[in-house]
């Protein structure tokens, strides 16, 4: 139980704030509890953040999966997983991205080995599903996804955001919008567009 606790709170500090410049001290303090505790059940800070990586892409996965299982048609499940990463990215910093990007690379590079995959598995089942519907038009389906994939990546990362002075959620959601827009019929953007307005209206 304390040690899922003590994961939480780094969690959601290392997020807000990155990690680099926040010491074990610093983390005991707040939590009110002794290093000692912290090597109880963690070997070291590399381990702890390896943890919170670990524990944000379950979250995240599980989350999408949630939403592409679900009932409801395509440009729905599109609309709910853009407002999804959209109120996931509010809670991700810029300097934990660039924290991990340059501090360790080899996990920035298993986020990125996982965003594509995830991606890539989830948003080709979507697109099956709605072209099957009609809603999404008949491209093929490995070009959209390599659109789609190549745009996130050319945005979501430390260096756009820091070139462009762009939020890390207006960046991946706005990518995600343009192009869905794109691929939509005129039934399907007509679908979006009243789910959109309903929502907001709530």
């Amino acid at each position: 139980m304390q040690k899922q606790k003590i994961l939480e709170f780094c969690e959601t500090k290392f997020t807000q704030l990155g990690f680099w410049d926040i010491s074990l001290d610093h983390l005991a303090k707040e939590l009110r509890i002794s290093k000692k505790t912290f090597y109880k059940y963690f070997d070291s800070k590399d381990e702890i953040i390896q943890n919170v990586v670990e524990s944000v892409t379950t979250k995240i996965a599980d989350a999408v999966q949630d939403i592409v299982k679900s009932d409801g048609t395509s440009p729905e499940k599109l609309y709910r997983l853009i407002e999804f990463i959209s109120r996931r990215f509010i809670s991700i910093s810029e300097k934990w991205l660039n924290d991990l990007s340059i501090h360790y690379p080899h996990l920035w590079a298993n986020l990125e080995d996982f965003r594509e995959n995830m991606i890539n598995k989830n948003l080709t089942e979507l697109i099956i599903q709605g072209q099957n519907e009609g809603y999404i038009k008949e491209y093929p389906v490995n070009l959209i996804m390599a659109i789609y994939l190549s745009s996130i990546r050319g945005v979501a990362n430390p260096k756009f955001i820091m070139n462009n002075n762009m939020s890390i959620e207006k960046a991946g959601t706005s990518v995600l919008t343009i192009i869905t827009s794109g691929i939509l019929t005129r039934k399907g953007n007509k679908v979006f567009k009243n789910y959109l307005s309903e929502n907001k209206n709530e």
